[in-house]
């Protein structure tokens, strides 16, 4: 049964960065992939359901359909720390968005150029794959299942695709057989969609919703491993992917569509209190830089955007993974320069479906039926 608390509709393009071989773990450097958790459910086929209609309880007071065109614009929903650190936000609107029935039936924006709302959903997830990153990948896959099990029941677009990245240039053993940039084709291209030995269909780099295996595929996927460079470039890696590396002829061509909402997840626990050459310490880009770029890719739109960030944010002893300087200043920075359209949540929460994606899907759910499909 899926979860009732999910809210309906989704396009969402995550950006997963799950921190990597950073060097800053004591012991030896883990090698290879980590067995696949067996607790991810799935349904009788291995992949998604179908799309259900929409859940018109909930408030009736019309939405703000503005939405952030700054890094300093906050309107939109509202969003407020809990307790635990995490950005949430009032979902409050109308049950009607879309300008037509309440489940949208009456106005499909893929058939009348004059409705909103969307019908695609672009998920980028981007995965830090250093050393210190093992239990979070876990994380990650066991709480997919239910996820986008929420997802397909839940909103009301229904063709998705989902890439899964990591946070570096280099093949799973890279960091140990010189296979960075050695000319081993998208393998070691920054931002490429992962693949390596999973069954993605279509030749492609990234999952569709019609793969009848999707749940187990994007398990394969986001299984990669802990001998990442340990100069994570989670940032970079999401701006590349959805930027010069999906242009035509490129490793991630076909993922991006502009009819799409982009949903984009980071999953990282790199923090600036390790020295290194990575994001976090200001090499790559900026906030704004990435900011700007993420922005163009998607025409300018922001309302077209969701940025989720499990990042470092939590202090130990509550991860006690991390020392020092432990808050990702530059990633936080980042995410909430979209706003409303972005949420921070903690790399250390147990489990990422509670709250934090349930955040997630009611966020996805107001942008997707605010998205205004490009004309012409």
């Amino acid at each position: 049964m899926v979860p009732t608390y999910f809210h309906r509709q989704l396009v969402f393009t995550c950006i997963a960065a799950v921190a990597c071989g950073n060097g800053r773990d004591e012991g030896p450097l883990a090698v290879g992939s980590m067995s696949m958790s067996s607790s991810v459910s799935t349904d009788s086929t291995g992949g998604v359901g179908s799309t259900t209609a929409a859940d018109t309880s909930g408030p009736t007071t019309a939405a703000d359909t503005s939405g952030p065109t700054t890094a300093a614009d906050t309107s939109g929903p509202v969003t407020t720390p809990d307790s635990t650190g995490m950005t949430k936000f009032d979902v409050g609107g109308s049950a009607d968005r879309t300008g037509g029935s309440d489940d949208g039936s009456s106005c499909d924006p893929s058939t009348n150029p004059n409705c909103t709302g969307c019908t695609k959903v672009d998920f980028l997830f981007v995965v830090d794959n250093s050393s210190s990153m093992g239990s979070y990948q876990e994380n990650l896959r066991n709480s997919f299942g239910p996820f986008i099990d929420t997802i397909t029941s839940e909103i009301k677009g229904n063709d998705y695709h989902i890439m899964l990245v990591d946070s570096d240039a280099c093949s799973e053993y890279g960091a140990f057989v010189g296979g960075c940039g050695s000319g081993m084709g998208c393998d070691v291209v920054l931002g490429a969609g992962q693949v390596r030995d999973c069954p993605i269909p279509g030749g492609v780099r990234y999952l569709t919703s019609a793969d009848p295996n999707l749940k187990s595929n994007f398990q394969c996927m986001a299984n990669v491993g802990l001998a990442g460079d340990r100069e994570e470039m989670v940032v970079s890696a999401a701006v590349e992917a959805i930027g010069p590396v999906a242009s035509p002829g490129q490793c991630n061509e076909g993922f991006l569509r502009d009819d799409a909402l982009l949903v984009i997840t980071i999953i990282s626990d790199d923090h600036s209190g390790y020295v290194g050459d990575d994001n976090e310490n200001g090499f790559g880009g900026t906030p704004q830089s990435w900011y700007d770029a993420i922005l163009e890719a998607k025409g300018n739109n922001v309302k077209n955007i969701v940025v989720l960030g499990l990042i470092a944010i939590d202090p130990p002893p509550s991860c006690s993974e991390l020392d020092g300087e432990w808050l990702a200043d530059q990633f936080k920075d980042f995410v909430e320069m979209f706003g409303s359209q972005g949420i921070v949540g903690s790399v250390c929460e147990p489990d990422y479906n509670d709250p934090f994606f349930q955040n997630a899907v009611n966020l996805i759910d107001i942008t997707c039926d605010e998205f205004v499909p490009p004309q012409g």
